[in-house]
């Protein structure tokens, strides 16, 4: 794969309905009209009102299920390393905002000051489990219901996936700018490539192809004339590219941490001495 960028996940939970309630019969019906209401709703039989309470209790079970999978996302979106650990101060920042969503103003500062005091100002890392636990409680606090509890994940959610999305993507872009000057050279990009493809396939690759490879990208991809790029010009090239690969923002995060861990082993190669070569030298 490029490190400029190389050419599923599951749908969101569909709001649930709940069933609805009838109201009492009229007066003129018959007695054993009104006695199903008692039972259950106007005019049904005990085993119809036995079937319509476990409706109630599937629909329930699915949104509280589609609840703690959003949780475990946007836990995951906190926790890239997979230790089951999320730093407080992103999850104090991320109540907080779940807070100001809930309110419908930005609390700011003294929003944050509450959170880290509900936490206990511990400073330490936060479980899956005390997460779950301090974000539904207050989820729970102003959201009624679950399709409420829902929408204000998702937006949490869409929210971690582009602040993600723009930290990893200009991290990409510093890793690949080589002689750190904030633009990415097509020199650079070459270089940067022919690592990758020797550390892929041992260090008797076809420089010369690499190199006319990685030059037509540039040019057709980045800059027509070769000139270095900025990262904004980098970036909508990097997500333009990612969209083109998997539409799911979260699957994209994954990707860029792929290409940007390639990127730092290719880095690291022109510290090898049995890697350098004269062209190297402007980055060295």
């Amino acid at each position: 794969s490029s490190h400029v960028g190389s050419s599923s996940s599951s749908p969101l939970p569909e709001r649930l309905r709940s069933v609805q309630a009838f109201g009492e019969p009229p007066a003129s019906a018959a007695p054993s009209e009104r006695m199903g209401v008692v039972a259950g709703h106007m005019g049904c039989n005990e085993e119809d009102c036995c079937e319509s309470r476990k409706i109630r209790h599937l629909q329930k079970s699915q949104a509280d299920r589609a609840v703690e999978r959003m949780l475990e996302k946007l836990f995951s979106l906190h926790d890239p390393d997979g230790r089951g650990a999320a730093p407080e101060a992103a999850v104090v920042e991320l109540v907080a905002r779940l807070m100001a969503l809930q309110q419908g103003v930005d609390l700011g500062e003294a929003g944050q000051d509450e959170v880290r005091s509900r936490l206990g100002h511990s400073g330490q890392p936060v479980s899956f489990a005390s997460f779950e636990t301090f974000v539904a409680d207050a989820l729970r606090s102003h959201s009624h219901g679950t399709a409420s509890q829902c929408s204000v994940l998702q937006q949490l959610i869409s929210e971690c996936v582009d602040q993600n999305l723009a930290e990893m993507t200009e991290k990409l872009f510093r890793v690949q700018d080589l002689n750190d000057d904030g633009f990415l050279d097509e020199s650079e990009l070459v270089q940067l490539n022919k690592k990758v493809a020797m550390l892929h396939y041992g260090k008797d690759i076809d420089k010369e192809e690499i190199s006319a490879k990685y030059k037509d990208l540039f040019r057709s991809k980045l800059d027509a004339s070769g000139s270095p790029v900025s990262l904004a010009r980098f970036r909508r090239h990097i997500l333009s590219e990612l969209e083109g690969i998997d539409a799911d923002r979260v699957a994209q995060c994954s990707i860029l941490e792929q290409w940007i861990l390639e990127a730092i082993s290719a880095r690291l190669a022109f510290r090898d001495p049995s890697m350098q070569s004269l062209n190297d030298l402007p980055f060295l």
